[in-house]
């Protein structure tokens, strides 16, 4: 493949039949959604996916799952015996987030056809990727398609698309760019990396880039929960040895092994970030006391009301 590009889209869609009233609640669609397109070296046969998930890193390391598939064993469509996707998806899930994310889901679609499902997922997300395949203009109209579609159908609706870019990536044989936004609740963290292959005889694989990004995804996330989940624990909001606590430790030892990924990616590619390579440990020492300043407060009303002891207070 000459070249691999693709973003992945965090996307709300608000469904509001028409004639229920202003106080009718609207029917809410969330989702991850990345889109695979894979050819062959000659270009004689391509073939393209959407996946959608619950979470966005997961929904970046399915697309790598698919990228290594067709690198190594050719063309997935057509084969004489499917890709045991089940399989796939528990090498993803597998250990810290089948324990903790008991709503996580996925699902693959090739020409708006499911290929692959798990979990519970809107199933409104069916039939925006029906519309996508037979909408003439593509995906950005896909959602007026759809409203066609129902109205078609003997039901008047109005449906709202939020989207917003998480993740913007392009690579060629021997370079790979990549951009990522993530967006938090008090702020947009932004950078970019550049993968050059330092053996120029070898080219990147796709794969690769994509499961380091997924990991940056993750880290940056995850690195606010165990920053959060200390303060937390420091003011024994939650109890030591409990449920959360546990979700604390295993979240730390994540991260640690997200480090690790990141290190192994560095060490097999000559890779430049911009301003600077997201650190997971030191980012989550920096939540613990940006999380601090918001507990605190809470802590000392809580005191004052005689609701907890005052012995819990943290310098």
């Amino acid at each position: 493949m000459k070249e691999f590009s693709t973003s992945l889209q965090r996307e709300k869609f608000v469904i509001q039949e028409s004639g229920t009233g202003p106080d009718a609640e609207p029917v809410i669609a969330l989702s991850n959604r990345i889109q695979v397109t894979l050819e062959t070296p000659s270009g004689e046969s391509s073939e393209t996916f959407i996946i959608r998930t619950q979470n966005m890193h997961s929904c970046v390391r399915l697309a790598a799952m698919l990228c290594k598939e067709f690198a190594e064993r050719g063309p997935i469509m057509g084969r004489s015996r499917d890709i045991h996707y089940p399989g796939l998806w528990s090498d993803i899930v597998r250990d810290y987030e089948i324990r903790f994310n008991s709503v996580i889901w996925a699902v693959i679609y090739y020409k708006g056809r499911l290929l692959f499902q798990t979990g519970e997922h809107h199933p409104f997300l069916d039939i925006i990727e029906k519309c996508d395949v037979q909408s003439p203009e593509g995906y950005e109209h896909a959602v007026r398609f759809a409203e066609q579609a129902f109205m078609q159908a003997g039901k008047s609706v109005k449906i709202s698309h939020d989207s917003n870019i998480a993740l913007v990536i392009n690579i060629k044989p021997h370079e790979a760019r990549c951009g990522v936004i993530i967006r938090g609740a008090n702020r947009t963290a932004t950078f970019s990396f550049t993968t050059k292959q330092k053996d120029p005889e070898q080219n990147i694989k796709i794969a690769s880039v994509l499961n380091v990004s997924a990991a940056f995804l993750e880290g940056v996330q995850l690195a606010f929960f165990v920053g959060m989940h200390r303060q937390k624990l420091a003011y024994t909001l939650i109890e030591r040895g409990g449920e959360e606590h546990t979700h604390l430790i295993a979240a730390e030892r994540r991260l640690a092994y997200l480090n690790s990924v990141v290190h192994r990616y560095e060490k097999i590619y000559a890779v430049r970030f911009r301003p600077e390579k997201p650190e997971f440990l030191a980012m989550a020492e920096e939540n613990e006391l940006a999380a601090k300043k918001i507990i605190a407060p809470l802590v000392q009303e809580k005191i004052r009301l005689g609701e907890i002891s005052k012995s819990v207070w943290v310098d």
